[in-house]
């Protein structure tokens, strides 16, 4: 039991018995108190200036992150996608572990939030760079895709739309592209005079190669121009043999042979059959097998206005006759044979055409010829 103090004094005397173990605790002292009396023999520490009550422990040295430092090097590098995978994972080490490292994880980010920022500016510049260039991928979406050389083709659309669509040349197919050209580098020159230019080219390449301007029998040379969206990426102009319109290839054009012609393109001693009815196309026939006929000359009429059908009939006719005399007067045929020619008509003369056309054939009621009836030219 505990007894409470009393009101007497306290002796002088020192107590006979220890003090209790327990003791009530003090209230602290003011702030401006002066520290009580040391105990008879103790001794106060030194006090360092401005530090009364001495100072605290130095804070420990924490390692730094390695994940941390990972984080920020993939970020420097553009590494993106390993750089949140890191940082995560750094984050995620840093709490666990006490590791010193946030502010490198952060700045990994931000570096990698840079390269980002940097990449999708780069992508808006391309993008508007590419609508003003005809080579952009929303023009690319309006360009028509043209067939290759060597390959065939359909018009779904017609032929005076450029609508293809590819067909393995093994099958019935309405065209196949021959040959290529690119026109000049520059400006966008206009869609009438690229189409203009690429018709001319077609018909000139064309003939340089076949020898004639259409090589496909009553056919015709599609041109397949550059178009507008594609310019100045596709420059190329591709030059195109179709049939006629209610016909359709069975094969490549080059396995023809090269044996068509129109008729102011026969030369003389050409053996060939007649066009079909309503064609306009020859094919070229070796002499020592059936033909239709041969050619004996061609001539071209004087330059200057078309002087009307009848004077061109006429006129025609007196050059192949006075012709025919001439080259049978010494080499008459061994077999009978009868006359023909042909003239230009108001439209070919007008395209430049003045060509006459004088050729023979079997005789009326008679077979086909079998065998040349022209003469060989004379050598020099």
């Amino acid at each position: 039991m505990i007894t409470p103090p009393n009101d007497d004094p306290p002796s002088e005397e020192p107590p006979p018995h220890p003090a209790p173990a327990w003791a009530p605790v003090a209230p602290p002292p003011p702030a401006d108190a002066t520290m009580p009396p040391l105990m008879p023999g103790a001794a106060r520490w030194p006090e360092p200036e401005g530090h009364p009550y001495g100072t605290g422990l130095p804070p420990l040295d924490r390692p730094t992150s390695k994940l941390a430092i990972t984080t920020i090097v993939t970020g420097v590098l553009g590494l993106v996608v390993l750089t949140v995978v890191f940082a995560i994972a750094a984050l995620v080490r840093i709490r666990r572990t006490g590791e010193r490292g946030r502010a490198l994880v952060v700045g990994g980010l931000a570096a990698a939030l840079s390269w980002v920022v940097v990449a999708a500016v780069f992508a808006a510049v391309l993008t508007t760079l590419d609508v003003a260039d005809p080579t952009a991928a929303g023009d690319a979406a309006r360009v028509q895709p043209y067939p290759r050389v060597g390959e065939c083709f359909d018009l779904p659309s017609g032929r005076e739309v450029p609508d293809t669509a590819i067909i393995a040349c093994d099958r019935p197919h309405e065209a196949e592209v021959v040959l290529a050209f690119d026109l000049p580098d520059g400006p966008w020159p206009g869609q009438a005079e690229v189409g203009e230019t690429g018709r001319a080219g077609c018909d000139r390449h064309v003939r340089q190669r076949f020898h004639t301007r259409v090589p496909v029998e009553d056919g015709e040379v599609i041109t397949l121009s550059p178009q507008r969206d594609a310019w100045p990426r596709d420059r190329t102009v591709r030059c195109a043999v179709a049939g006629p319109q209610t016909f359709r290839l069975t094969g490549p054009v080059s396995a023809l042979g090269y044996r068509v012609r129109i008729w102011d393109e026969l030369r003389t001693g050409d053996c060939f059959d007649k066009p079909k009815k309503g064609g306009e196309t020859l094919r070229l026939i070796d002499c020592a097998k059936r033909h239709d006929a041969q050619l004996m000359d061609r001539f071209s009429l004087p330059r200057g206005r078309y002087p009307g059908t009848r004077a061109a009939e006429r006129k025609a006719r007196q050059g192949c006759m006075r012709r025919v005399l001439d080259m049978f007067r010494e080499h008459r045929p061994r077999v009978p044979v009868d006359t023909w020619f042909g003239y230009p008509s108001a439209e070919t003369w007008a395209a430049g055409n003045r060509v006459v056309v004088c050729y023979v054939t079997a005789a009326k009621g008679g077979s086909r010829l079998s065998e040349p009836v022209v003469p060989p030219p004379a050598r020099a």
